[in-house]
């Protein structure tokens, strides 16, 4: 177990638990420091920072989980420690959030074809005040017996090319560093091991001034967590760890802290990047 854990979604992106139930269970396993890092989204921050006062003994660290198009991939890139009421940021999410719920409304219409009806008031309710995506439409589609799980209905339906296709709006590469940057954060290359091709998306994320990478994550072996070492090393990246936490596959999934990042890794970045009035 570790004492950090910078990458964890609440029920304000595709997290299953709230921040309060999240920012509980993470005190649970020992750890002090939390990133909350939902999708293009810093709705669950106020609420975790306001828990955490109360129960004591864990820091929240506000973060967020930005997707880009980098070479036809779907790059992920997390801000951590940014400041989540800067302007810039405020309004880019905004942005975001409409792009979000205009492609889960064409994702509706294209599982009509399917004979699957489902109804938007649905899908708002399952969302709550959390950023609309895909994992909403799957519980939807659990709901209605459409499919036994979530992960069957990204299996037989979301996953599928002919879904997969319908794109929403992302932020550009350079665009997406600037915004985790001005809003005082670090930018992070989260989950490395998906991207195919990965030694020139790092190129490009390097050149517009990309700071770590995520390498003590979840199920990671040792053998891929020193490959990454030598990669942050050479490239001189932060190395930072995260669970990945959303709630969706049970036993599966770790939990939080559930990550071996080192304990003097995570004190060192807390004492250099943590600033007391975020």
């Amino acid at each position: 177990m570790s004492i950090g854990d910078f990458h964890c979604h609440s029920n304000n992106s595709d997290g299953i638990l709230k921040p309060t139930q999240l920012v509980k269970k993470a005190k649970k396993n020992g750890v002090k420091y939390l990133a909350i890092t939902d999708h293009d989204s810093i709705s669950g921050i106020h609420e975790a920072k306001e828990i955490a006062k109360e129960i004591k003994g864990i820091t929240i660290i506000p973060g967020i989980e930005l997707s880009i198009d980098v070479l036809e991939e779907d790059v992920h890139i997390l801000g951590i420690f940014i400041d989540e009421k800067n302007p810039e940021l405020i309004n880019k999410l905004k942005k975001l959030r409409k792009a979000r719920i205009n492609r889960a409304k064409e994702l509706l219409i294209e599982l009509k074809k399917d004979n699957i009806i489902i109804d938007w008031q649905l899908i708002k309710r399952i969302a709550g005040n959390a950023t609309i995506g895909r994992p909403h439409i799957a519980r939807a589609m659990v709901e209605l017996d459409y499919v036994k799980s979530v992960q069957e209905a990204f299996n037989e339906y979301l996953s599928k090319d002919r879904y997969s296709k319908i794109k929403r709006e992302k932020l550009e590469l350079k665009n997406a560093l600037e915004i985790i940057h001005n809003s005082g954060g670090i930018s992070v290359l989260a989950h490395p091991t998906l991207i195919k091709k990965f030694d020139a998306v790092l190129k490009l994320l390097i050149q517009s001034h990309l700071d770590g990478i995520e390498i003590y994550y979840k199920n990671y072996s040792k053998k891929i967590i020193n490959k990454l070492l030598k990669v942050s090393i050479q490239k001189k990246l932060i190395a930072l760890g995260g669970s990945d936490y959303h709630g969706i596959h049970g036993n599966q999934e770790k939990e939080p802290g559930n990550i071996p990042f080192p304990n003097e890794i995570v004190e060192r970045l807390i004492k250099k990047y943590y600033k007391e009035n975020q």
